[in-house]
Protein backbone atom coordinates (compact mmCIF):
# COMPACT_ATOMS: atom_id res chain seq x y z
CA UNK A 1 0.00 0.00 0.00
CA UNK A 2 2.86 2.44 0.75
CA UNK A 3 4.40 1.91 -2.69
CA UNK A 4 0.99 2.41 -4.28
CA UNK A 5 0.47 5.69 -2.40
CA UNK A 6 3.93 6.96 -3.35
CA UNK A 7 3.30 6.03 -6.98
CA UNK A 8 -0.09 7.79 -6.87
CA UNK A 9 1.47 10.97 -5.46
CA UNK A 10 4.23 11.01 -8.11
CA UNK A 11 1.87 10.40 -11.04
CA UNK A 12 -0.55 13.02 -9.72
CA UNK A 13 2.34 15.49 -9.47
CA UNK A 14 3.48 14.74 -13.03
CA UNK A 15 -0.08 15.11 -14.35
CA UNK A 16 -0.51 18.47 -12.58
CA UNK A 17 2.78 19.73 -14.08
CA UNK A 18 1.62 18.69 -17.55
CA UNK A 19 -1.72 20.45 -17.09
CA UNK A 20 0.07 23.62 -15.95
CA UNK A 21 2.37 23.45 -18.97
CA UNK A 22 -0.42 23.06 -21.51
CA UNK A 23 -3.28 25.11 -20.07
CA UNK A 24 -1.80 27.94 -17.97
CA UNK A 25 0.82 30.69 -18.29
CA UNK A 26 2.95 28.70 -15.82
CA UNK A 27 5.45 26.65 -17.85
CA UNK A 28 7.52 24.47 -15.48
CA UNK A 29 8.88 22.22 -18.24
CA UNK A 30 9.91 25.19 -20.36
CA UNK A 31 11.69 26.73 -17.37
CA UNK A 32 13.55 23.49 -16.66
CA UNK A 33 14.57 23.22 -20.32
CA UNK A 34 15.83 26.79 -20.28
CA UNK A 35 17.95 26.09 -17.21
CA UNK A 36 19.42 22.90 -18.66
CA UNK A 37 19.79 24.18 -22.25
CA UNK A 38 17.43 21.45 -23.44
CA UNK A 39 15.56 21.39 -26.75
CA UNK A 40 12.05 22.35 -25.62
CA UNK A 41 10.41 21.97 -29.05
CA UNK A 42 11.76 18.45 -29.62
CA UNK A 43 10.85 17.44 -26.08
CA UNK A 44 7.26 18.61 -26.43
CA UNK A 45 6.76 17.13 -29.91
CA UNK A 46 8.51 13.78 -29.50
CA UNK A 47 9.90 12.85 -26.09
CA UNK A 48 6.77 13.83 -24.18
CA UNK A 49 4.71 11.48 -26.34
CA UNK A 50 6.71 8.54 -25.01
CA UNK A 51 6.24 9.78 -21.46
CA UNK A 52 2.49 9.98 -21.90
CA UNK A 53 2.44 6.42 -23.23
CA UNK A 54 4.40 5.31 -20.15
CA UNK A 55 1.88 7.05 -17.89
CA UNK A 56 -0.98 5.27 -19.64
CA UNK A 57 0.74 1.92 -19.05
CA UNK A 58 1.43 2.71 -15.39
CA UNK A 59 -2.03 4.05 -14.61
CA UNK A 60 -3.85 0.71 -14.76
CA UNK A 61 -1.86 -1.25 -12.14
CA UNK A 62 -1.94 1.92 -10.02
CA UNK A 63 -5.73 2.15 -10.26
CA UNK A 64 -6.06 -1.55 -9.41
CA UNK A 65 -3.81 -1.06 -6.38
CA UNK A 66 -5.77 1.99 -5.21
CA UNK A 67 -9.06 0.11 -5.54
CA UNK A 68 -7.72 -2.80 -3.52
CA UNK A 69 -6.48 -0.33 -0.89
CA UNK A 70 -9.94 1.28 -0.72
CA UNK A 71 -8.75 4.56 -2.28
CA UNK A 72 -11.50 4.52 -4.89
CA UNK A 73 -11.88 8.32 -5.01
CA UNK A 74 -8.15 8.72 -5.62
CA UNK A 75 -8.18 6.16 -8.43
CA UNK A 76 -11.07 7.91 -10.19
CA UNK A 77 -9.46 11.34 -9.74
CA UNK A 78 -6.14 10.21 -11.22
CA UNK A 79 -7.93 8.55 -14.13
CA UNK A 80 -9.88 11.74 -14.87
CA UNK A 81 -6.75 13.89 -14.54
CA UNK A 82 -4.73 11.65 -16.86
CA UNK A 83 -7.56 11.68 -19.43
CA UNK A 84 -7.39 15.50 -19.42
CA UNK A 85 -3.60 15.41 -19.85
CA UNK A 86 -3.75 12.99 -22.78
CA UNK A 87 -6.37 15.12 -24.54
CA UNK A 88 -4.41 18.35 -23.93
CA UNK A 89 -1.33 16.95 -25.65
CA UNK A 90 -3.19 15.04 -28.40
CA UNK A 91 -0.91 12.01 -28.16
CA UNK A 92 -2.57 9.56 -30.56
CA UNK A 93 -0.93 6.46 -29.08
CA UNK A 94 -1.69 7.52 -25.49
CA UNK A 95 -5.33 8.25 -26.41
CA UNK A 96 -5.62 4.77 -27.93
CA UNK A 97 -4.02 3.31 -24.79
CA UNK A 98 -6.54 5.03 -22.53
CA UNK A 99 -9.44 3.95 -24.75
CA UNK A 100 -8.23 0.33 -24.82
CA UNK A 101 -7.84 0.32 -21.04
CA UNK A 102 -11.31 1.76 -20.50
CA UNK A 103 -12.82 -0.85 -22.83
CA UNK A 104 -11.09 -3.67 -20.91
CA UNK A 105 -12.19 -2.09 -17.61
CA UNK A 106 -15.81 -2.02 -18.76
CA UNK A 107 -15.48 -5.56 -20.07
CA UNK A 108 -14.14 -6.84 -16.76
CA UNK A 109 -17.06 -5.16 -15.00
CA UNK A 110 -19.69 -6.64 -17.30
CA UNK A 111 -18.08 -9.98 -18.19
CA UNK A 112 -15.48 -10.80 -15.51
CA UNK A 113 -15.28 -14.53 -16.34
CA UNK A 114 -15.77 -14.43 -20.11
CA UNK A 115 -13.44 -11.53 -20.96
CA UNK A 116 -10.11 -13.43 -20.63
CA UNK A 117 -11.37 -16.02 -23.14
CA UNK A 118 -12.65 -13.31 -25.46
CA UNK A 119 -9.31 -11.46 -25.34
CA UNK A 120 -7.32 -14.65 -26.02
CA UNK A 121 -9.15 -14.84 -29.36
CA UNK A 122 -9.59 -11.14 -30.11
CA UNK A 123 -5.97 -10.01 -29.55
CA UNK A 124 -4.38 -12.36 -32.15
CA UNK A 125 -7.13 -11.46 -34.64
CA UNK A 126 -6.52 -7.75 -34.08
CA UNK A 127 -2.76 -8.28 -34.42
CA UNK A 128 -3.45 -9.72 -37.87
CA UNK A 129 -6.13 -7.28 -39.00
CA UNK A 130 -4.74 -3.94 -37.77
CA UNK A 131 -1.84 -3.80 -40.26
CA UNK A 132 -4.32 -4.53 -43.06
CA UNK A 133 -6.62 -1.84 -41.68
CA UNK A 134 -3.70 0.63 -41.63
CA UNK A 135 -2.89 -0.30 -45.24
CA UNK A 136 -6.47 0.60 -46.18
CA UNK A 137 -6.44 3.76 -44.06
CA UNK A 138 -3.19 5.04 -45.51
CA UNK A 139 -4.54 4.69 -49.04
CA UNK A 140 -8.04 5.99 -48.25
CA UNK A 141 -9.51 9.43 -48.88
CA UNK A 142 -9.26 10.13 -45.14
CA UNK A 143 -5.50 10.58 -45.50
CA UNK A 144 -6.09 13.21 -48.18
CA UNK A 145 -8.31 15.30 -45.88
CA UNK A 146 -6.82 14.61 -42.44
CA UNK A 147 -3.38 13.30 -43.35
CA UNK A 148 -1.46 16.17 -41.78
CA UNK A 149 -3.37 15.83 -38.51
CA UNK A 150 -2.75 12.07 -38.36
CA UNK A 151 0.93 12.57 -39.15
CA UNK A 152 1.24 15.14 -36.35
CA UNK A 153 -0.55 12.94 -33.82
CA UNK A 154 1.54 9.89 -34.70
CA UNK A 155 4.98 11.60 -34.52
CA UNK A 156 5.77 10.71 -38.17
CA UNK A 157 4.89 7.04 -37.69
CA UNK A 158 2.04 7.32 -40.20
CA UNK A 159 4.53 8.54 -42.81
CA UNK A 160 6.91 5.66 -42.02
CA UNK A 161 4.09 3.11 -42.20
CA UNK A 162 2.91 4.60 -45.47
CA UNK A 163 6.36 4.26 -47.01
CA UNK A 164 6.84 0.71 -45.73
CA UNK A 165 3.43 -0.50 -46.88
CA UNK A 166 3.68 1.26 -50.22
CA UNK A 167 7.03 -0.34 -51.05
CA UNK A 168 6.73 -3.62 -49.14
CA UNK A 169 3.28 -5.07 -49.88
CA UNK A 170 4.12 -6.68 -53.23
CA UNK A 171 3.22 -10.10 -51.84
CA UNK A 172 0.63 -9.60 -49.06
CA UNK A 173 -0.50 -13.24 -48.90
CA UNK A 174 2.83 -15.07 -48.55
CA UNK A 175 5.14 -12.16 -47.70
CA UNK A 176 8.60 -11.22 -48.91
CA UNK A 177 10.48 -13.61 -46.63
CA UNK A 178 12.04 -13.66 -43.17
CA UNK A 179 14.27 -10.67 -42.34
CA UNK A 180 13.54 -8.94 -45.64
CA UNK A 181 12.13 -5.75 -44.09
CA UNK A 182 15.53 -4.05 -43.95
CA UNK A 183 15.81 -4.38 -47.74
CA UNK A 184 12.58 -2.50 -48.49
CA UNK A 185 13.28 0.78 -50.31
CA UNK A 186 11.84 3.80 -48.54
CA UNK A 187 10.94 7.27 -49.68
CA UNK A 188 14.20 9.22 -49.97
CA UNK A 189 12.79 12.54 -48.78
CA UNK A 190 11.28 10.87 -45.72
CA UNK A 191 14.57 9.15 -44.85
CA UNK A 192 16.47 12.43 -45.16
CA UNK A 193 13.93 14.35 -43.08
CA UNK A 194 13.91 11.80 -40.25
CA UNK A 195 17.62 10.97 -40.45
CA UNK A 196 17.01 7.31 -41.34
CA UNK A 197 19.50 5.04 -43.11
CA UNK A 198 16.83 2.47 -43.95
CA UNK A 199 13.53 1.03 -42.75
CA UNK A 200 13.36 1.48 -38.96
CA UNK A 201 13.03 -2.07 -37.63
CA UNK A 202 11.51 -1.40 -34.23
CA UNK A 203 8.96 -3.07 -31.88
CA UNK A 204 6.47 -0.31 -32.80
CA UNK A 205 6.55 -1.68 -36.36
CA UNK A 206 6.41 -5.39 -35.44
CA UNK A 207 2.90 -6.03 -36.87
CA UNK A 208 3.91 -4.37 -40.15
CA UNK A 209 7.20 -6.23 -40.28
CA UNK A 210 5.44 -9.55 -39.74
CA UNK A 211 2.75 -8.91 -42.34
CA UNK A 212 5.38 -7.78 -44.86
CA UNK A 213 7.75 -10.71 -44.22
CA UNK A 214 5.29 -13.55 -43.50
CA UNK A 215 2.15 -12.40 -45.28
CA UNK A 216 -1.39 -13.16 -44.19
CA UNK A 217 -0.87 -16.92 -44.53
CA UNK A 218 2.37 -17.00 -42.54
CA UNK A 219 1.10 -14.68 -39.82
CA UNK A 220 -2.09 -16.73 -39.45
CA UNK A 221 -0.12 -19.96 -39.09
Amino acid sequence: PLIIRIMAVLITLVAVILVLEAATPIKPIQEIMALTNGDYKTYMESTLNRGLCALVVLIWPLILGLYRSAYVWWARSIMALLAVVVCLYTSFSAILGVMAGVIVWIGLTLLPKQLPRILSIAVPILFLLLPLFMYWLIHSSLMETDGQMLARLSSNRIAIWQSLLTHGMDSPWVGLGINSSHLIPMDGELMARLGLQGPPIHPHLAPFQLIIELGVVGLTC
